[in-house]
């Protein structure tokens, strides 16, 4: 399935009716810092996330940020 661009009153619905959801955040740690992030997500840096996609569930739906 190709990636898709959600927008943030659509992904906070799903946060909040989707238990399969994964959001899995690809910042750097000092981005977090200063950005803060979502509760709940994942933190794998962009650099490590092509290692680690074996880990996801293959039925969730997965969303980057």
């Amino acid at each position: 399935m190709p990636a898709e661009r959600i927008p943030i009153p659509e992904l906070k619905k799903k946060l909040d009716t989707n238990k399969k959801l994964i959001v899995v955040d690809v910042r750097e740690k000092q981005e977090i810092k200063e950005g803060g992030a979502i509760p709940g997500a994942i933190h794998i840096r962009m650099a490590h996330l092509e290692k680690r996609m074996g880990e996801f569930p293959k039925n969730a739906e997965i969303v980057f940020y």
